[in-house]
């Protein structure tokens, strides 16, 4: 019994003071996001043609350092370079360019014409939250960075296009409208 009592306790204290680090490494599509480079480095076989593979070594670089929150790889170069960022600078269109970002927290994969109705506490306009340019997943940001944040939905038929955050999580259901959205944080 003593050991069960003394292991269990051990468990507890590695739990406690070293907590998983949960994340989503969030592809941002042709994006760059010049400066605020940690470091760079040629990404090896980039030269052997297979873009998705490589954009994919360079993704999880940066998934591997602690002090990286977002990433690029520059197709352009002709070592074709992945850039790790300690800081989500500002974002801009590029078409021979692959980035994303890491959330602090782990999140769903967008859920498509799917509402999650109640428990607001907060609500922002937005742009469509997928396919709208660069720093389109700002619901799916701004939820992973709040802490009171469980869920989130976007709704295109407020206004402009709206942001709703959710403190508990909502039971999904069917969207009359194609283009609403939402998600769930699954840790912090």
């Amino acid at each position: 019994m003593e050991k069960r009592i003394i292991c269990l306790t051990v468990g507890i204290m590695i739990f406690v003071f070293f907590p998983a680090h949960a994340f989503t490494l969030l592809n941002e599509g042709g994006s760059d996001r010049p400066g605020c480079d940690l470091r760079s480095f040629p990404v090896p076989g980039a030269n052997a043609g297979n873009n998705s593979t490589v954009f994919n070594a360079c993704k999880n670089a940066c998934g591997l350092d602690t002090n990286c929150v977002a990433w690029n790889f520059d197709a352009r170069s002709g070592t074709r370079t992945c850039f790790l960022k300690n800081v989500i600078c500002g974002a801009v269109i590029s078409g021979s360019t692959e980035g994303g970002i890491k959330l602090p927290a782990t999140m769903s994969e967008p859920e498509i014409q799917v509402e999650r109705n109640g428990c607001d506490f907060s609500s922002f306009p937005a742009t469509n939250p997928i396919t709208h340019g660069v720093d389109d997943y700002i619901c799916i940001r701004t939820c992973a960075e709040d802490n009171r944040c469980q869920a989130w939905n976007f709704d295109p038929r407020v206004g402009t296009g709206a942001c709703f955050l959710k403190e508990c999580i909502p039971a999904p259901s069917v969207s009359g409208s194609s283009n609403v959205i939402s998600g769930v944080k699954f840790s912090q």
